[in-house]
């Protein structure tokens, strides 16, 4: 089933990305963040060093189910805007460990002293390791509407509950509650289309049996 969080607002990149930043940033974004033989950094097919072999049965379903080592989950969501000032939510459902994410970018490709940097892979030979990342996003997870921010002070990420999460039916079983007023009228008609057949069926066998008797 899975859930998702929905995402407002941006953090800025001073100076900007240039176009080979960008460029590997969007594509990181778009690859399925699996185990590679090239280095939990490589984007392939777009990185011709990333060889993928011809697996079959339980050694392929182990590659790809094997996230890649030291990064957070499968898929990484922000991604940079055209001009490449800013970071951002790429509005696709499903977005898992948004701020350990947010950091590994940081941590790993924009920040001075970055780990990319002296990893001595030939995508970064373009990359300037000298940003400087500002800014706040609020996020809202759909299964609780638990609300959070994401702040981020000079590449340092930090995350904060504004609203608590409201506990749902599936978490502790469920829970009959009193009927409010306006319940049949919203959250019910799928109930009361039920009781108004059964009403219409019940009046059928009355006149039924009125008329066969």
């Amino acid at each position: 089933m899975g859930v998702s969080t929905n995402y407002l607002g941006h953090i800025e990149i001073s100076p900007p990305l240039n176009q080979a930043e960008y460029d590997y940033l969007t594509t990181f974004s778009r690859s399925r963040r699996s185990f590679r033989d090239a280095g939990p950094y490589a984007v392939w097919p777009q990185d011709p060093h990333d060889e993928v072999p011809m697996l079959h049965g339980d050694e392929a379903a182990a590659r790809v189910n094997r996230i890649a080592d030291g990064q957070p989950g499968y898929r990484c969501q922000w991604v940079p805007c055209p001009t490449g000032c800013c970071l951002g939510w790429d509005g696709h459902e499903k977005f898992y460990a948004g701020a350990p994410w947010l950091q590994y970018l940081i941590d790993h490709f924009l920040r001075p002293g970055a780990h990319a940097r002296r990893s001595g892979d030939g995508q970064f030979r373009r990359f300037t390791f000298d940003h400087d990342t500002n800014g706040v996003v609020v996020g809202e997870q759909e299964d609780n509407r638990e609300l959070f921010s994401l702040t981020v002070r000079h590449g340092k990420v930090s995350r904060r509950t504004l609203r608590r999460g409201e506990p749902m039916p599936w978490d502790a079983g469920w829970v009959e509650t009193p009927e409010l007023p306006w319940l049949a009228d919203w959250l019910r008609p799928s109930e009361r289309y039920r009781l108004e057949n059964e009403a219409t069926l019940a009046e059928l066998r009355a006149s039924t049996t009125v008329d066969g008797g």
